[in-house]
């Protein structure tokens, strides 16, 4: 189960990469958004990870609103080393809030999604299922204007400008998707692992998920 879940946070970073024409080193913050999420309602409110899971999405997709806005005149390097500076601030962030976020010892994620189906058996196919339908939903979205509109922008911004397609919505759109796409995969991750802490969301494996997007 824990495979699928990176395996759909590699998938956010892929589709930032092809549609955006961008290199992110943070997309574990949103994973972490979508990680926390779960553990935060579950705790809070009692209620599962089915029910959790679209609050997860559009935590994570506003994340990456919030984060694409100031930053959509950078690219390059630049935006390498910004998203990279919000991966570095992320465990310290989660442990300044401590109270919420369980500190060093993390929250634990413990209901079951389906009541009466063995929890093996949930950890593996749950996050299975959401990796096909997060395929099949690219599959789709693959061949839309809205994609096409964003390789435009990346192939020529003038030429997409000069039909009315602008630059920073195209940034705003990639990272609300793929912010939301790996907050998902943090919902998920979180379920399969049944425990989410500062430990799991470091430099080092948001440079994995890079890594595993090329």
């Amino acid at each position: 189960g824990v495979c699928f879940a990176n395996a759909i946070a590699i998938i956010s970073v892929s589709l930032l990469v092809r549609y955006g024409g961008e290199v992110s080193i943070g997309d574990r913050v949103f994973v972490a958004a979508g990680a926390y999420t779960v553990a935060l309602v579950e705790k809070y409110f009692g209620l599962s990870l089915l029910a959790s899971l679209p609050v997860a999405a559009l935590a994570g997709a506003v994340l990456g609103l919030v984060f694409a806005y100031p930053s959509r005149h950078l690219s390059g390097i630049y935006l390498a080393v910004a998203t990279m500076a919000l991966a570095l601030a992320l465990p310290e962030v989660l442990l300044r809030f401590s109270s919420v976020t369980g500190g060093y010892e993390g929250l634990y994620v413990k209901l079951d999604a389906l009541p009466g189906v063995p929890k093996s058996l949930q950890r593996y196919y749950l996050p299975l299922i959401g990796l096909v339908g997060v395929v099949l939903l690219l599959r789709h979205f693959r061949g839309s204007r809205q994609a096409m509109a964003l390789l435009l922008i990346r192939t020529s911004a003038p030429a997409a400008e000069s039909f009315g397609v602008r630059r920073s919505w195209a940034r705003l759109s990639c990272m609300a998707l793929s912010g939301c796409i790996a907050a998902i995969a943090g919902a998920f991750l979180s379920f399969s692992s049944s425990t989410v802490s500062p430990n799991s969301f470091t430099l080092w494996t948001s440079i994995f998920l890079l890594v595993g997007s090329v």
